[in-house]
Order: structure tokens, then sequence, then C-alpha cells
């Protein structure tokens, strides 16, 4: 299959934070870093989590996990200071609820001399709002985008309005760094209020945030109803298979990592977007944000196998 894989393109990274999700069922590994790096893995790419653990039996579980599953644990931070962080998830017909703890070994990320170096041959990065909630991480996650970006490497902003983990602020500089930006229709509310817009006309006002921050890139993902893409192109609807749903968490982030896997494959927008659509779709139809997908389930739903009209 058409896949950019390793061999030729360089790493995609993920930045921001790496928990444990604590399902009623008993935790999972969880936080978008670990979610995107590892779909991104799934689509063809060499994904890889940038984050920070505490030196605690929650951390090196983590860990062990991760490298389970076949990712790159380079750069993974171990701070001797804070606690590995933790998620309380509780489900309401498959939908997340989120007790996010506070001071985690994820607020300390630093930029090190390893994200230097790896920034001279990173083809992506996608980082959040949820992770910029401290200082210190925020100074950091800020400071490899930027560099990423003079690079030449594609910046990603995933808005993840979480609790009261947000300002305008934040906001507006992680957009200005930006080439894509993706939020969900469940961020789209506190979006709108923290920069003062029409919360009731998405369309519209989503299309003036493309522009006015002259992005490549706003994708609006809505759930069963699919995703909306705001092009220079102009807006591209993609539709959602029907699936039966057992949660939705990660399914944004399998989005964002199988549109990105396909437009550097060179796919068009519409191939891209059906694909990461039937990416997420596979996600929610199994428990926890990061399902590892059979391979053939991969290949059918892979872009190469999609009608080439579009």
């Amino acid at each position: 299959m058409n896949s950019p894989t390793s061999p030729f393109f360089g790493p995609v990274l993920g930045i921001g934070e790496l928990l444990w999700d604590m399902f009623p069922t008993g935790r999972v590994v969880g936080g978008a870093p670990f979610n995107f790096s590892f779909h991104a893995c799934q689509a063809g790419l060499r994904g890889i989590p940038v984050s920070c653990v505490g030196k605690d039996e929650p951390g090196d579980a983590l860990l062990l996990v991760l490298q389970s599953r076949g990712l790159d644990t380079s750069f993974i931070q171990v701070n001797q200071d804070f606690p590995t962080g933790s998620v309380g998830i509780t489900l309401s017909d498959g939908i997340p609820h989120y007790t996010i703890h506070g001071n985690s070994a994820w607020d300390h990320i630093a930029f090190t001399k390893d994200c230097r170096e790896v920034v001279k041959t990173v083809r992506a990065l996608c980082f959040g709002t949820l992770a910029q909630r401290s200082p210190n991480s925020r100074k950091a996650i800020q400071r490899l985008v930027k560099e990423v970006g003079l690079g030449g490497g594609l910046c990603i902003l995933d808005v993840n309005l979480r609790q009261q983990f947000y300002t305008k602020e934040i906001l507006e500089s992680s957009i200005s760094l930006s080439r894509w930006v993706k939020l969900s229709s469940e961020d789209w509310p506190g979006m709108a209020t923290a920069l003062g817009l029409n919360s009731s006309s998405p369309e519209e006002e989503l299309e003036k945030i493309r522009t006015a921050f002259g992005l490549e890139l706003v994708a609006f993902t809505e759930g069963g109803k699919g995703a909306s893409l705001f092009t220079p192109e102009g807006l591209i609807r993609i539709p959602a298979p029907k699936v039966k749903v057992v949660d939705t968490v990660g399914a944004g982030d399998a989005f964002t990592a199988g549109l990105l896997a396909a437009r550097l494959a060179g796919q068009s927008w519409v191939r891209a977007g059906n694909y990461a659509v039937m990416l997420a779709a596979e996600v929610v139809r199994q428990p926890g944000g990061a399902p590892s997908l059979a391979t053939e389930v991969l290949q059918r739903i892979h872009w190469d196998n999609q009608p080439k009209a579009g």
C-alpha cells in the first residue's frame, strides 16, 4: 500500500499529556500524545510521543506499556518531584466525562537537548491546549512547535478544552503557531465563548478563523455526523459510517493521525477525510483510546482501497 512509511518520512510527534485513564473497569494508558502517536503508527507513520511521567510505579508501568505497543519512549521525560498523571473517566452512552488531576508530571515537560536534535527531522507535530495549562509545559510545547514550524514541519493544534484548563491567550497563541487546527463539536462552545465568537454559527466562524490566521485547514468533527474540512479549496463535508459506539475516547486523535498520514501520502482532502473518519469509526467500536486494529481492518479502510473519484 502507498503509505508514508518511516524510511522516507521523518517522525511525527505528539506532545503533551501522558497519563492513565482511570475507567470504572481499570486503568488504560491515555493522553492525546499517546493516542495520536499510536494511531499514526497504525496509519504507516513513525509516531513518537513527547511527555513526562513521574518516577513511580504508574510511570514505570506506563513506559512498559508504550514499549510493548511498539512506541519509541526516548522522548518521555521522568520527573522525580511530581507524580504520573491520571484522569478519572466515566461514560454516559459512550461519551466520556473527565476528572483531570492537577500538578502532574506532564505539567513539567521541558525543552531538552533531545527535543532540540529531533526538531531537525520532524515531519509534523500535534499539540493540544490541555497540556498548556501549566506555564512550564506551555513554554516547552510552544518552543518546540515554533522550531518545528520554522523547520518546515506541519504543526497541528488539537483543541481539547477540558474543565477550566484553557484561556483565550492559550487558544490564540496556539492557533497562530499552527498550520492545521482540529476541534470537535464538544469543544466548539467553549472555544467560541473564549474567543468571543457566535457559537450558533460554527461554519461561518471557523472559516473566519481559518482565513484570519492563514491556516491551511480547520477540521471540525461531529461524531456520528462526520467531519467538515475548511480548506483554501472550500468547505468539504465528510460523512461518517454507521457503527455501534463503545466509547469515543481517542476518536479525535485517530482522526487527526489518519488525516495527516493520508495527506502526507499525497491524497486529496476528500480521500484523506474519508480515511480519517473511517479510522476514527473503527476506534469507537472498541474500548479505550488506542485499540490495536487488525491488519485486515487497516487494509480495508486504507485510502488505496477507496473509490478513485475525489
